[in-house]
């Protein structure tokens, strides 16, 4: 039991982990955390890359295009007070130390946000190796569909949406679109 008076924070993760099922000492590892902030990757786990899918009947099937045919794959839920993960951190250094170490690393829509902060905190990380700590090998950063700057990135969203996308599907009508401009 925690005191009142603790001294430290507690951060409780909660991960998700599937070896690799070729060669598990070997193959790389992925983190898989959602983007959105108190977004659990549980969805992804179950309906995208996991290793099995939930069926509407709630049994469960192998998923054959399942990450973990050949990477070691960790599912997050990131930052704390996502999905299972508690206690609050005071600022996102604080979020970051908490992820484990990666070889690879994936975030999505507002991991654009946070993502980048993990990056930096495993780099300044390797800077401790004359202190004795390993350093840790990251060798990629995917964003997928990131929020990076609300800012600048909010303009480009009705274009997309109208159908400069890998599609060519518009999803507003031309005056949905008109308006969606008139709003930015």
């Amino acid at each position: 039991m925690v005191g009142t008076d603790q001294s430290y924070p507690i951060h409780t993760i909660f991960f998700w982990y599937f070896k690799a099922k070729e060669n598990p000492e070997t193959a790389p590892l992925v983190i898989w955390m959602n983007g959105s902030p108190g977004a659990s990757p549980m969805f992804a786990l179950f309906t995208e890359n996991g290793p099995c899918h939930v069926n509407p009947n709630l049994t469960t099937s192998e998923n054959p295009w399942s990450w973990n045919q050949q990477y070691n794959v960790l599912y997050l839920d990131q930052p704390v007070q996502t999905g299972f993960s508690y206690n609050v951190p005071q600022d996102a250094s604080q979020t970051a130390n908490t992820t484990p170490n990666a070889a690879r690393h994936w975030t999505e829509s507002y991991g654009g946000r946070y993502g980048p902060g993990f990056a930096a905190y495993v780099e300044q990380q390797n800077k401790h190796i004359d202190e004795g700590l390993l350093p840790v090998n990251l060798t990629t950063l995917g964003i997928i569909n990131s929020c990076v700057d609300l800012l600048t990135q909010i303009s480009s969203r009705p274009e997309f949406v109208y159908g400069r996308n890998a599609y060519s599907i518009p999803g507003l009508t031309r005056q949905n679109f008109r308006d969606c401009w008139t709003q930015i």
